[in-house]
């Protein structure tokens, strides 16, 4: 399952750091992470891909309440 989150430039290092924290102490040490600036704005993508639906579950409702799982 993959969330993608959307956080400006600014706080990138903040958050990455505190999604690695919440990732490993929920067990998902090997949860695989990628950013991309999609469009025009200021804005970076995070895109996090999960093995299964229960943490990408937790994952959004820590970090992005509207954040868009596929």
């Amino acid at each position: 399952m993959l969330v993608q989150i959307t956080v400006s430039p600014a706080i990138l290092p903040t958050a990455i750091g505190a999604m690695r924290e919440w990732l490993d102490r929920s067990g998902c040490p090997d949860t695989r992470f990628e950013t991309a600036t999609p469009g025009t704005d200021d804005k970076v993508r995070i895109n996090v891909e999960f093995g299964n639906v229960r943490p990408a579950i937790g994952f959004c409702r820590a970090f992005d309440p509207l954040a868009a799982a596929a």
